[in-house]
């Protein structure tokens, strides 16, 4: 009955119309060769709420057990743990009970596969493990959370997820490398792109009048917006009418309200435009609003797709030296690197932009160019994960 399992710690309610209207572009993101076929996918994990199946065209979706209501950090460890479990009994059974030569399994970080993992273990022949790698997960226990026993034992369970896959599939070099680290077959690998895919098509525009400042992103702790939001008030301090817009938002309402505090207590809230989730359109409209992207991640991420979405637009970035991020951004040529933190060197990095507009012109237009090999480099991708999953499929 299903021919591709999807794990994640927790299950997702495809029959929700606010999560499928969303599916399509996450898995796509991940997992883009599910659309070139038509693919049953089911999604294993710990339900919010419910348990069963829940349908919803190709997709479908099952929960094995309730969700502890992870209102903490430390509840969503319990939820991983016992999606970790259900993940293993689910791909267990269904691998016993599919008709087809091998069941496909996929995981879109290695520290969601662990389940996965063990199960291939147990039924090596019948089951093809493909891993996703965005980025260095352990770091933001390392770099964020400043816990060395968890960063230790992330890296143990990414290693060992790792090297029991069949494919691993890294989005770029950064990643690449990490993969090869961890002790992965070079012959296991094949690079592979985040897709772009804006429903209008990228527009050049003149920067506007007033200098603006871009982040796009999740609102949590390892994307860095409480170090930007201090050095916008440095900015302003340079360039009295300089704002920043904030575009994304988070499930936890904590650390978005503790932004428009310190905004508030920096004397900027008046500067400072939170808008949360919008849609695409949308966004394109706040890159042609604005004179720079800025990605202050203090967590080794595989490589920010708003630096391309940024790079479309004819805008550059600013962004932290670290991670896949260097796989994008040449310092100097198509926006500039800062050392992850620094606040000061952010503010200056972001005033040297915002005081010379034809200097982010310039920038602007090479960030283009790359942005633009970058797709081309997510086309020629695509085919190569295809043929490496069907030829995987006819072993044995």
């Amino acid at each position: 009955m299903i021919e591709t399992l999807v794990v994640r710690t927790f299950g997702i309610d495809v029959s929700d119309s606010k999560t499928s209207n969303g599916l399509h572009w996450k898995v796509g993101r991940l997992f883009p060769w599910l659309f070139t076929e038509n693919v049953p996918v089911c999604f294993l994990g710990v339900g919010r709420g419910w348990r069963g199946w829940k349908q919803n065209g190709s997709f479908s979706s099952h929960a094995s057990l309730r969700a502890i209501p992870s209102n903490s950090r430390y509840l969503y460890h319990v939820n991983r743990i016992l999606a970790w479990v259900t993940n293993f009994i689910d791909i267990v059974r269904f691998a016993r009970k599919t008709t087809k030569k091998r069941l496909i399994v996929m995981a879109h970080t290695p520290l969601f596969g662990l389940g996965a993992t063990l199960a291939k273990v147990i039924l090596r022949d019948r089951i093809l493990f493909i891993v996703r790698i965005v980025g260095n997960e352990p770091s933001v226990s390392l770099l964020v959370r400043r816990s060395r026993w968890r960063f230790r034992l992330e890296q143990m369970i990414e290693g060992f997820v790792l090297r029991t896959g069949d494919l691993v599939i890294p989005m770029g070099n950064f990643t690449y490398d990490l993969s090869i680290a961890y002790g992965v077959d070079p012959r296991k690998i094949v690079v592979l792109p985040f897709p772009v895919t804006w429903p209008i098509r990228p527009k050049n525009v003149e920067f506007p009048p007033r200098p603006t400042v871009l982040f796009c992103g999740r609102l949590t702790k390892e994307k860095g917006v409480h170090i930007l939001l201090r050095a916008v008030q440095l900015v302003q301090r340079r360039i009295r009418d300089a704002r920043l817009v904030v575009v994304g938002d988070t499930d936890n309402k904590t650390y978005r309200r503790e932004l428009e505090k310190t905004a508030e207590a920096l004397g900027i809230r008046d500067s400072i435009s939170f808008l949360g989730w919008i849609s695409n359109d949308q966004i394109a409209e706040r890159y042609q609003e604005s004179w720079v992207l800025v990605v202050p991640s203090i967590w080794e991420e595989g490589l920010g797709m708003v630096m391309v979405e940024a790079g479309l637009m004819e805008r550059p970035v600013i962004a932290s030296d670290l991670g896949g991020i260097k796989d994008f951004i040449q310092d100097g040529v198509n926006g500039l690197l800062v050392a992850p933190g620094d606040i000061q060197a952010l503010a200056n990095a972001i005033a040297s932009v915002l005081e010379n507009q034809k200097y982010a012109h310039e920038m602007g237009k090479r960030n283009n160019v790359v942005a633009r090999r970058y797709l081309e480099d997510f086309d020629r991708s695509v085919p190569r994960v295809q043929q490496a999953i069907s030829e995987l499929a006819e072993i044995k």
